[in-house]
């Protein structure tokens, strides 16, 4: 999937989980699916919802946001990667 960039944007997030609409290319394109980080256990695990939803997709901005949660202290509300 290289030269794919991929776009989440915030949509909710409360003490269970963070949501993020995933697209593919354009910021603010056709959404790909839902991108779910559940964040009230010991490790964050995700999943993506939707009936287009792409696992591949939502697997290249996952670890970015996970990352700059833990280095900002607070869950991004976008996150780009190629």
């Amino acid at each position: 999937m290289s030269g794919v960039l991929v776009y989440a944007d915030k949509i909710d997030e409360n003490a269970a989980e963070v949501r993020y609409e995933v697209r593919r290319d354009q910021p603010d394109g056709q959404v790909d699916g839902v991108l779910v980080i559940e964040t009230s256990g010991d490790r964050n695990t995700w999943h993506v919802e939707g009936r287009d939803a792409s696992s591949a997709l939502a697997g290249l901005v996952v670890g970015r946001a996970v990352r700059q949660r833990g280095e900002q202290g607070a869950w991004p509300d976008r996150v780009a990667q190629q």
